[in-house]
């Protein structure tokens, strides 16, 4: 019970899906995924601030910080492992595959972003010992 905290969502969500077999008698396959929710924040901002353009502003007086409701964004990662019993690790694995552009995380400044980084593929190689 009680109020919810200022700049936070109503809803989080978080779905996953980790499936684990063998390749052959010395390698291991793994593929992951995972999907996150948020439903709309509260942010504040600067009518002519950068965030004005990820958001509905509403309330706004010249030259006042202004309230505006973000987006409800779902983002979606996956990652394909192939693991060898010696320690060795090839992951390719790719961010924000639905490409949101909305704000990672709630915004305690009027003036400054923080921006969801674009859809990101890559590979990683890990040795472990």
């Amino acid at each position: 019970a009680g109020d919810r905290l200022s700049f936070s969502p109503a809803v989080t969500a978080s779905v996953f899906l980790n499936y684990d077999f063998a390749l052959t008698s010395e390698l291991d396959g793994r593929f992951n995924i995972n999907a996150n929710y948020t439903s709309e924040q509260i942010l504040n901002v600067l009518p002519n601030g950068a965030q004005t353009s990820l958001c509905d502003v509403v309330g706004v007086a010249p030259n006042q910080i202004a309230t505006c409701f973000s987006d409800e964004p779902v983002f979606v990662n996956a990652s394909f492992d192939i693991s060898s019993h010696s320690g060795h690790t090839l992951t390719i694995f790719a961010t924000n595959l639905t490409d949101e552009d909305g704000v990672a995380a709630p915004d305690y400044s009027p003036t400054t972003a923080f921006l969801q980084r674009p859809t990101t593929i890559g590979l990683h190689l890990n040795q472990g010992y």
